[in-house]
């Protein structure tokens, strides 16, 4: 288990989440570590190169993380994604940010543990939203999909 932080990609832009030259395994420390896994908590703050105006990371592949938290970042953070996301624990986005995909899901999955989940009035554009598992999950803001499929 690793947490990884998406490493300051300065200027305007974006980067694919496959990508290892944006992801440290300290807060604005030095690219280079391996992509997050099932495993992995990722996180994006202040140090995240999120500073001036919106940038976007770009879901290129699936992904399968143990937890994604955005609420630290200072600026917009525009995520885009066309494949499926599993999320094993928290996810927690940030006031101001977009979520978009299309044609894909989003799945919660948790075993024996509580997980919060915050979308902080972001609404989540997918075509499923699935909750699985049989842990614990805290909603901790309003839910907003913006197409059908939850289940």
């Amino acid at each position: 288990m690793a947490t990884r932080y998406i490493v300051p990609f300065g200027g305007a832009g974006s980067f694919n989440w496959n990508d290892t030259n944006h992801w440290s395994a300290t807060s604005g420390g030095a690219g280079g570590e391996t992509v997050p896994g099932s495993t992995d908590d990722v996180i994006g703050d202040a140090n995240s190169g999120f500073t001036s105006g919106s940038r976007t990371v770009t879901l290129n592949v699936a992904i399968d993380i143990k937890s994604l938290d955005f609420s630290a970042v200072t600026q917009n953070v525009n995520v885009v994604t066309s494949n499926n996301q599993t999320i094993r624990g928290d996810f927690i986005l940030k006031s101001g940010m977009t979520w978009g995909e299309t044609g894909n899901s989003i799945t919660l999955n948790t075993t024996s543990t509580t997980c919060n989940v915050n979308t902080a009035g972001v609404t989540i554009g997918l075509a499923n939203f699935n909750v699985t598992g049989d842990g614990t999950f805290n909603l901790q803001s309003a839910l907003t999909i913006n197409r059908a499929g939850i289940s």
